[in-house]
């Protein structure tokens, strides 16, 4: 009994608002009806390309609506994510290349130092030997002998 209540229903409910039929083979009120494009209520139909703007367009890109799109707004978190990563990975090389420079500077300063010491004690060395303090003296006027007596040294 119940199963020919539900169909009388859905014929009665099909008949009220050609907007809800689906399928173009359904007949109502013994006249086959087309089926409804997009927009369409109560008989006034709407092009769906009227109401809606192109996508693509510069100025659609610009003003700022495309952030408004379902996929910019589930994604954002996404987005937020790859640009912290992005300005990570330009201040971390920032870093480097800085880093980078202060050692090529140090280098070069090491090996600077390196040669003076060198220059230096060659000079000392030179200027320390026995024959070198010996002239100095006597270009003074200090007399200097020599002792030649052997020196031992006593060990326990």
């Amino acid at each position: 009994m119940n199963t020919g209540n539900k169909n009388k229903a859905k014929t009665v409910h099909e008949g009220r608002n050609p907007a809800l039929n689906t399928e173009s083979s359904k007949r109502i009120e013994g006249l086959r009806v087309k089926p409804a494009t997009t927009g369409e209520f109560n008989g006034s139909r709407v092009k769906p390309a009227e109401t809606k703007k192109k996508k693509s367009s510069f100025s659609y890109i610009l003003g700022g609506k495309v952030l408004t799109e379902d996929f910019v707004v589930k994604q954002s978190g996404l987005f937020l994510l790859i640009f912290c990563l992005i300005i990570l990975f330009i201040s971390n090389r920032y870093y480097c290349s800085k880093k980078l420079s202060e050692m090529d500077k140090l280098k070069k300063e090491l090996i600077e130092l390196n040669y003076e010491h060198v220059f230096l004690t060659t000079r000392i060395t030179a200027v320390s030997r026995q024959s070198q303090i010996e002239e100095l003296l006597r270009g003074k006027g200090i007399e200097l002998t020599k002792n030649n007596v052997t020196i031992y040294q006593i060990r326990k």
